[in-house]
């Protein structure tokens, strides 16, 4: 609807978000469908609903025998969802870790917030999504504190250097890594991971690829590689200094 409606919009460029339920929908809803969003900004979502190895799954089929019910499933026993929907287990659909961690998935940049003491969503899945995306080599961003549901709503902290429509559907993008920034979200209450970092000016051919990158909160180091689907050279990701907030550095694979 959007798209047919609303004027003078740059379709390669669409973002998802949601906070709280809505955060849990955008993360399952948009990891799934790159080929739409070209970056996804959950606000507290969840992203894995289960509990003891048994899974929650509503029952919402119009005049379905307990609808607007909740029922508990193991994995072997858990209904499957319509094929317009991914197809497959309820279960499985209710991991968002395993997804991104399976690099035959592609996936839009995801950056997303939280707090500690969240009631809604387990903190431990986030640590565990963390882990997942960087061994995966996903783009990401992730901040949090030691709020509960309504105080780990810090978006902005994601938003500050990600804003809404840097993101491109066809364009790459630097894959960042050890940054200097960094905090550790099993052991610190708060912190972020990639946060305040930015880019550019992204040229990409079959025999090069180059972008500009900086931090919007002061001198940092950071390891950058592409992320491209035009240039496919395997290459040795480069340790960039940035030297102050707002510099741009240029960085060059061939």
């Amino acid at each position: 609807w959007c798209d047919q409606n609303v004027p003078n919009l740059d379709l390669t460029r669409r973002v998802l978000t949601g906070g709280s339920m809505g955060g849990w929908g955008s993360l399952r809803y948009g990891a799934r469908r790159p080929n739409l969003f070209a970056s996804i900004y959950p606000d507290r979502p969840r992203w894995r609903f289960a509990s003891n190895s048994m899974y929650s799954v509503p029952t919402l089929a119009s005049g379905q025998a307990g609808s607007g019910t909740t029922g508990s499933y193991t994995d072997a026993t858990s209904p499957f969802i319509a094929s317009e929907d991914g197809g497959g287990k309820v279960t499985r659909h209710m991991d968002m870790i395993s997804y991104v961690a399976d690099t035959n998935n592609d996936i839009p940049w995801i950056g997303w917030c939280l707090g500690r003491q969240d009631g809604f969503a387990n903190f431990p899945d986030h640590v565990d999504a963390v882990i997942a995306m960087r061994a995966a080599k996903r783009g990401f961003a992730f901040a949090w504190n030691n709020g509960d549901h309504s105080a780990g709503s810090i978006l902005s902290e994601i938003r500050q250097s990600y804003e809404y429509g840097l993101f491109r559907l066809g364009q790459g993008y630097p894959l960042f890594t050890n940054h200097s920034g960094d905090q550790d979200p099993a052991v610190d209450l708060v912190g972020g991971i990639n946060i305040g970092l930015s880019f550019r000016n992204v040229v990409e051919t079959s025999s090069g690829w180059s972008c500009q990158v900086t931090s919007v909160l002061g001198a940092r180091t950071v390891t950058v590689e592409p992320i491209s689907k035009v240039f496919r050279t395997a290459v040795t990701p480069q340790n960039v200094t940035i030297p102050a907030a707002n510099t741009w550095v240029t960085v060059n694979f061939a």
